[in-house]
């Protein structure tokens, strides 16, 4: 199995016919635009849209569980979801949909990794070799880093 996609925005809505809508994607990054002395940890709802290509004759495991990291601590677990797959079809595509809340404090890297479960073993896993930055300014009494750009 590959990892194809992780796409990472703020909503993922449903139309009739299996099309997606994705909302406010991001790139690799999320910027939060607050002040240094907002409250801190800020909850937000992400919405990640996650595509799985299957080999060659290859039929995909029973359940998957979705971990997200932040700096290479569990940061969300999504409690094991299940793989319906018709008997007499092998799925070449699996795409996932998971919202979840957040709760960012400091400035830190999102990353993704997949377990996939056979008869409750574990049989794969698969990390996302991409990462998405949480930003934040920053805090109170830190000094601001400047950055210098050519000008146009």
């Amino acid at each position: 199995m590959q990892l194809l996609d992780w796409i990472v925005c703020d909503d993922i809505r449903f139309e009739q016919g299996g099309k997606k809508i994705l909302i406010g994607m991001f790139d690799n990054e999320i910027k939060f635009n607050v002040s240094p002395d907002h409250p801190r940890p800020i909850v937000y709802r992400l919405a990640s849209l996650i595509r799985v290509a299957g080999g060659a004759g290859e039929a995909f495991p029973d359940e998957a569980k979705i971990s997200f990291y932040s700096d290479d601590v569990v940061v969300r677990d999504i409690p094991l979801l299940k793989i319906n797959t018709p008997e007499k079809e092998t799925p070449k595509l699996l795409t996932m949909v998971v919202k979840t809340d957040f709760k960012f404090s400091i400035s830190s890297e999102l990353s993704l990794k997949i377990d996939f479960y056979k008869d409750k073993e574990v049989v794969e896993t698969l990390e996302s070799p991409i990462t998405v930055s949480i930003l934040f300014p920053p805090e109170k009494g830190q000094p601001l880093t400047l950055i210098k750009t050519k000008n146009r």
